[in-house]
């Protein structure tokens, strides 16, 4: 959300405010209830992992990811208000930076958490 925000903040003309961002984004994020709201359900408790219902809970869980990251292209638009030459760029650009910054920090946790006393 922060990066989103300073993005916006260098790059639009218009005020941006950080609850906007943050609203909109939480939003984008419902879809990934749905998966978790599935897996509750009495006929999900003991499937097998290689199943056919495993399969389709998989494709399902992608589905929301894809549904839910083109909300979030949709959040940062109306949020930031950013001009359609560089949204498609910002966006992309800030997923990425995000992803890798959080695969490192992930990566170098692990490194130490597993470290023989």
């Amino acid at each position: 959300m922060i990066s989103f925000y300073l993005s916006g903040m260098l790059l639009s003309r218009s005020r941006i405010r950080l609850i906007d961002i943050t609203g909109s984004l939480l939003i984008a994020r419902i879809p990934f209830l749905f998966p978790v709201l599935i897996r509750m359900l009495p006929i999900f408790h003991s499937f097998v992992i290689y199943s056919s219902m495993w399969v389709l809970y998989k494709l399902l869980f992608y589905l929301c990811a894809a549904w839910s990251l083109i909300l979030t292209y949709n959040a940062v638009q109306v949020s930031t208000n950013l001009p359609l030459n560089r949204l498609p760029w910002t966006f992309a650009t800030v997923i990425i930076l995000c992803e890798v910054t959080t695969y490192s920090f992930i990566t170098d946790f692990l490194e130490v958490s597993l470290l023989p006393l």
